[in-house]
């Protein structure tokens, strides 16, 4: 009875003791599995782990993105332009390319995908640029807004798994436009890459801006009910097109040259000859100190609105010692077929087209001058 009730113990003992070595080894699993989880957590926050998708979205703060015009970056996930005219370069990979738009502001896009151009009339949100796939390689994308009065908000572009983008070849060379509807394409089919700002500089191969609206006057004034009107020697300086708020920072890039053509819609306020050669030459000035090294030219107006006082201004700033502002006598640079039939001031496609052909030469011309 004794012998089979120590037997009984001893095997008891041997249970417990494997029981035992069972909680222990599984401690020690829990402990490596344990081990195992904070050394992925620690290593993933220095080693990029792969993420699989059937696309890869590039955000508008990469820096192979290159942005020309007045470009508002303060969100880095929503880019946003008012200036007409405003657009980015930038190469990528791949066969497939959609373009990422703000979902409550339409715009009209001009892209060109290798140098072929496409129009995108009111369109939003996500846009596909690519209905038939590229060929596979290196591609390159040009994208404008070619409308006046829009907010263009980039937000990103999608490309295929695995692509990616690279740097584009940019000009060092940038000249920036200061108008009123002539200047930024009024009437015309595509506007701003119809007209002759955008056409000149294109065809010299230049990086170019449009600080240019439709009814824009020099002098700040008020209009028949006496409701303030904000001209270009206010608005020249602000970040948007069409507000009062938020001043541009003039370090986000400098103009090589600045091409000015202004004072048509002042006549509408019945401005002064002296008031407009006063602002003009003052707003000479002001330029003059955001763009220290700027080539700055001074159009007769294409109607001959305010040539004297403009000329006056520009000999006022050249005696005061800034001998990079010249006055352009533009006589003789359109006739009477430039100019559409409806209203006859502004000017259709060819007669933008012929102006900018005149233009290229004495933009080139000052350049190397100075």
């Amino acid at each position: 009875m004794n012998s089979n009730k120590n037997l009984s113990d001893e095997n008891m003992r041997k249970e417990l003791q494997n029981r035992l070595k069972g909680v222990k080894c599984m401690r020690k699993s829990i402990a490596c599995i344990m081990v195992t989880v904070m050394f992925i957590t620690i290593i993933s926050g220095f080693l990029p782990l792969k993420v699989y998708a059937d696309s890869v979205t590039i955000l508008p703060n990469d820096s192979n993105i290159k942005y020309f015009g007045r470009w508002d970056k303060s969100d880095t996930t929503d880019y946003k332009s008012e200036w007409p005219g405003s657009y980015f370069k930038v190469n990528f990979t791949g066969t497939t390319l959609k373009v990422k738009l703000g979902s409550t502001n339409y715009v009209n896009l001009y892209v060109k995908i290798d140098g072929v151009e496409s129009f995108y009339p009111d369109v939003k949100d996500t846009v596909e640029l690519t209905p038939t796939p590229l060929s596979s390689g290196e591609h390159s994308l040009f994208v404008a807004c070619y409308k006046e009065f829009s907010t263009f908000e980039f937000k990103g572009l999608e490309l295929e798994q695995g692509a990616y983008t690279t740097a584009p070849a940019v000009s060092d060379t940038i000249i920036e436009y200061i108008g009123d509807s002539i200047t930024a394409g009024y009437k015309l089919t595509h506007q701003t890459v119809a007209d002759y700002s955008w056409l000149a500089a294109e065809k010299l191969g230049y990086e170019h801006t449009q600080i240019a609206v439709t009814g824009m006057s020099l002098c700040d004034t008020v209009d028949q009910n006496g409701n303030p009107v904000y001209g270009m020697e206010s608005m020249f300086f602000k970040t948007y097109g069409n507000t009062t708020l938020s001043n541009w920072d003039f370090n986000q890039y400098q103009a090589d040259m600045v091409v000015i053509n202004i004072g048509t819609n002042d006549t509408v306020y019945n401005i002064s000859d002296s008031t407009f050669q006063s602002t003009y030459t003052t707003f000479l000035e002001n330029i003059r100190i955001k763009y220290p090294s700027a080539t700055i030219l001074a159009l007769r107006t294409f109607n001959g609105y305010y040539a004297d006082p403009t000329k006056a201004a520009v000999d006022a700033r050249r005696s005061s010692g800034d001998n990079k502002v010249y006055y352009i006598n533009t006589n003789g640079w359109t006739n009477s077929t430039y100019f559409r039939s409806d209203d006859s001031l502004h000017p259709h496609e060819n007669g933008q087209l012929m102006i900018s052909q005149t233009m290229a030469p004495v933009i080139e011309s000052y350049l190397s001058a100075d």
